[in-house]
């Protein structure tokens, strides 16, 4: 969970816990229970908001090295292939063979 998330949350329920036990003193400043009640609501959201987010990060964390790794097998290809090709012909012919390299 995102610190930032995490301690909103923390402060709004901490918040609505000591004026719920104190509904008879900060209702006289026109706090009512449905305004508690709305805090709760909200916090409870982002709670579950960020932990639904902390789940996509993980899912586009793997993806993410799952691309890398791709990309380096890919590279690793290109450059086998290249290699193969390069040293048996003259480099004003390698474009021939699709290879763009210039030395």
């Amino acid at each position: 969970m995102a610190k930032i998330y995490e301690e909103a949350v923390r402060k709004a329920r901490l918040l609505a816990e000591g004026l719920t036990n104190n509904i008879e003193e900060v209702s006289k400043h026109g706090v009512s229970k449905g305004q508690i009640d709305a805090l709760v609501a909200i916090a409870d959201d982002a709670d579950a908001m960020n932990k639904e987010l902390d789940e996509l990060r993980a899912i586009v964390s793997s993806k993410t090295k799952a691309a890398r790794d791709v990309l380096t097998e890919l590279n690793a290809k290109i450059k086998d292939l290249k290699t193969a090709v390069k040293p048996h012909y003259d480099q004003d012919r390698w474009k021939w063979f699709g290879i763009e390299d210039k030395k």
